[in-house]
């Protein structure tokens, strides 16, 4: 019901944050369908030029913030780590990452408007650095060129709030909110991510070929069988004895078998 009232217009674009919690959707059918139909709806986005699931990200970091099992350990920001991975494999392009790469940019310089304390304004610096650090091994793995993106995004307002003072920016933006051995063990399940993603690729190009060249195969003609002329029977006398040329009986010189080839 969500993609449909979504694809009919029915709903704000902020509801589009909603279907990137299912990276750890344990019905893989439906993660996969979910996947495939927000890539449609991105590429549909892209040909009119507009950026709505690039601005979701930053709600989308919004609401792991906010996520009731969110800690800083290691183990847990692995796990928040799969819901911007699945985005990545959703949405990302070489065209559009410096954009979501600006985004995750942007969240570092705001604090958080939803319940505003000190602890949620962290977590959302913690997921800023943590995106930046996909982002760029995730360029890095598909071999992509991110520029710097030359204009500027607004985030929702009532979702972040700015900050009280340009020297409180500062200081965040100087530090680092997540410890480099996490970095280092963010490469593989970026290599994981990207791999399984090619595979599929390539599962419907190679499934896709097979129908092809299926359909594209000559169908045989089915040849009329030629009809035989049935043979005629060789006349036969009704003695058992075989006539010569001369037209004479040929006398018989074996005996006769009951079951012979002449018998009747």
């Amino acid at each position: 019901k969500l993609m449909k009232y979504l694809g009919q217009n029915r709903l704000p674009p902020r509801f589009y944050t909603i279907l990137f919690c299912f990276a750890h959707e344990p019905d893989r059918n439906l993660k996969e369908s979910t996947l495939t139909w927000i890539r449609s709806r991105r590429a549909a986005f892209a040909a009119r030029k507009e950026t709505v699931l690039e601005t979701v990200f930053a709600r989308l970091l919004s609401l792991l913030a906010h996520h009731p099992d969110f800690d800083t350990e290691s183990k847990t920001l692995k796990q928040m780590s799969e819901y911007i991975l699945y985005y990545l494999k959703c949405v990302a392009t070489e065209d559009n990452l410096s954009l979501i790469f600006h985004v995750a940019q942007r969240v570092k310089g705001v604090a958080d408007n939803i319940d505003p304390s000190k602890q949620a304004d962290e977590r959302l610096y913690v997921l800023s650095d943590l995106s930046q650090a996909l982002i760029r091994s995730w360029e890095e793995q598909n071999n992509w060129t991110m520029q710097s993106w030359p204009g500027k995004m607004r985030l929702p307002s009532g979702v972040f709030r700015a900050l009280e003072s340009h020297e409180r920016a500062q200081e965040i933006a100087k530090k680092s909110w997540i410890d480099d051995d996490l970095i280092e063990e963010l490469d593989p399940l970026v290599r994981k991510a990207i791999r399984n993603k090619k595979r599929k690729a390539n599962d419907g190009a190679e499934s896709a070929r097979k129908k092809k060249s299926r359909g594209d195969r000559p169908k045989k003609e089915k040849k009329d069988r030629p009809i035989k002329t049935p043979r005629k029977k060789r006349a036969t006398s009704g003695d058992d004895d075989e006539e010569s040329d001369e037209g004479q009986l040929a006398p018989e010189t074996e005996p006769k078998r009951k079951s012979g080839r002449k018998s009747n």
